[in-house]
């Protein structure tokens, strides 16, 4: 439990409720890190993991509050993923 591990080791990252996966189109993992309301992604290739969605780590601006499920998507110019924000009630795309 907890939130470590940013730009470093996936097997040294720690989450803090992680509520949901899924495989990107490049083969890397998305996970749902409810307790710390961000999504990050493991990068397998560069053994890597980044926050990629809310959080306090994150590059994007959109702030999550308890998110649960993901699901990705055929990538596109907006998306590669759908997250639900289950305390803000709505579904965040995030790339």
């Amino acid at each position: 439990k907890g939130y470590s591990g940013d730009g470093g080791d996936p097997l040294d990252a720690k989450f803090s409720g992680p509520k949901g996966i899924a495989i990107d189109a490049h083969g890397n993992l998305l996970v749902v890190d409810t307790e710390n309301h961000a999504v990050r992604r493991i990068d397998f290739a560069n053994e890597i993991v980044t926050t990629v969605l809310g959080g306090k780590h994150s590059e994007s601006t959109v702030k999550l509050r308890r998110p649960h499920g993901i699901a990705a998507i055929a990538p596109s110019d907006q998306a590669t993923f759908l997250v639900a924000d289950s305390e803000q009630h709505r579904v965040v795309w995030g790339r």
